[in-house]
């Protein structure tokens, strides 16, 4: 656990606070009139016990650091500092009287403490030490149940009262505290997944939530960004009713809060939570919108070359084969120049249209600058190269493209830099486009003409 300063601060002073009752009612006696004797002996056993109850305490606080005292620790002390009032009362022969609000003070102070089987644990030492007290200081039996038995019931119903209220003080520490954890967070992780992932598990517990979730729409229904239940684990989609909070939009579906509650909510932490996500799947959009931005060519919707080199670097760092085409639109300016930009821009985005219908799944089409284009084809051999650069030609031709394309392939070699995959691509293009342009060169193989067909549109 990380040391907090804060929390180490108020368990001291909360040792001392207690410490600091426990004496007064172990000394208050001394005051308390009347008083015909002093017992020297029993009032120096009673400072020894005090010593020992300091002692106790100032051993628990440097075991913990959570803020909360150790339960053998909670137990010896509330023991002996109701001992001490009955040795220090015994010791200066005080009035019974005297014995019931010197143990109210132990038996609540320590109700702020304790969880219920602790609170019983201090209900029965101080009734029982009430008992003894009184019957030490003279009074008789039927006295002595009477009043133990009016001690005991003012003294529960007074635990219940000062229970119920540091309960629900407890509570909202809690709440606190884990909106503050949700809102750093919130703030911390850029990632949806990771964020999501971190804030609700404090959700539940604010919440006192049986099962919170995220939850995404889709064309298809509903997927699960994150969940968590009260145990910390993922709940199963099924386990989750898709109704909820809107809390934002990702790539322009409707995000949900879903909330299984286990009782009455609190409306504000509700909203808290809610705005939180919402803050998390905002940022998540507008990062999956730069992303888009930087790695995307804003015309054709294919890769954009930050993407491509970023690829193929990864390829070549694991030594994974690939093949790589470059290709080229010919005599692209003659284009421009008599039919205008506009058409110019529509024949590049018609372009990328084909090269991303004939990728296979993991391939990566790229606008590589002005009309050259790349196609990584991820695993690929020769053939395969092959019959997607004459699916590339046949597909040219259906869509009667008012220009040809030439191309050049080359396979990646182990140990090479992509930089050299490029290269001998790109030498393989211009050898394709010594040849006469409108076909594939492979390296190192005589240049092989498109299907005929890919003039069509040139008719």
């Amino acid at each position: 656990m990380d040391h907090d300063p804060l929390a180490e601060a108020r368990l001291y002073y909360g040792m001392a606070w207690r410490g600091a009752a426990a004496g007064v009612a172990a000394y208050a006696p001394v005051f308390i009139p009347p008083s015909p004797g002093v017992r020297w002996d029993g009032l120096a056993i009673a400072t020894l016990v005090f010593a020992l109850l300091i002692a106790l305490l100032a051993a628990g606080s440097r075991r913990t650091r959570t803020g909360v005292v150790d339960r053998p620790y909670y137990i010896a002390q509330n023991a002996v500092a109701n001992a001490a009032v009955v040795l220090g009362m015994w010791s200066i022969d005080a009035h019974e009287a005297s014995l019931a609000p010197l143990l109210s003070l132990i038996l609540l102070y320590n109700t702020a403490f304790g969880t219920w089987p602790l609170l019983v644990w201090t209900w029965v030492v101080g009734v029982s030490c009430h008992f003894a007290g009184s019957l030490l200081s003279g009074a008789d039996l039927r006295w002595t149940i009477s009043a133990t038995i009016i001690f005991g019931a003012a003294g529960g119903a007074a635990q219940l009262a000062v229970d119920h209220l540091v309960g629900h003080s407890r509570t909202l520490v809690r709440q606190i505290g884990g909106e503050r954890e949700i809102a750093a967070q919130a703030a911390r992780d850029a990632d949806v997944g990771t964020a999501l992932n971190a804030i609700l598990p404090r959700a539940v517990d604010v919440l006192g939530a049986r099962t919170v979730a995220v939850m995404l729409g889709s064309d298809d229904g509903w997927e699960m960004l994150a969940g968590v239940d009260a145990d910390g684990l993922v709940p199963l989609i099924d386990q989750v009713t898709p109704h909820g909070v809107v809390v934002g939009s990702l790539n322009g579906h409707s995000v949900l809060l879903c909330v299984d509650a286990a009782g009455e909510m609190d409306a504000r932490s509700l909203r808290f939570v809610g705005d939180m996500v919402g803050v998390v799947v905002e940022r998540a959009g507008f990062v999956t919108q730069l992303r888009h931005q930087a790695e995307v060519d804003g015309l054709t919707g294919l890769a954009n070359r930050r993407h491509l080199d970023l690829t193929l670097d990864q390829l070549t760092r694991r030594g994974t084969p690939f093949a790589l085409m470059l290709l080229d639109l010919d005599h692209f300016k003659e284009l421009n120049d008599h039919e205008g930009h506009p058409a110019g821009d529509d024949v590049l985005r018609r372009c990328g249209a084909l090269l991303a219908t004939i990728s296979r799944r993991g391939d990566v089409a790229a606008r590589f600058g002005g009309e050259e284009f790349c196609l990584v084809m991820v695993g690929a051999a020769n053939a395969e190269a092959d019959m997607l650069s004459q699916r590339l030609g046949a597909a040219w031709a259906r869509e009667e493209m008012p220009v040809t394309f030439s191309a050049g392939i080359a396979a990646y070699r182990p140990g090479e830099p992509s930089a050299s995959v490029i290269a001998r691509a790109d030498a393989a293009l211009y050898a394709a486009k010594r040849a006469g342009r409108a076909r594939v060169v492979f390296e190192d193989a005589p240049p092989r003409p498109l299907a005929s067909d890919q003039r069509a549109g040139l008719a």
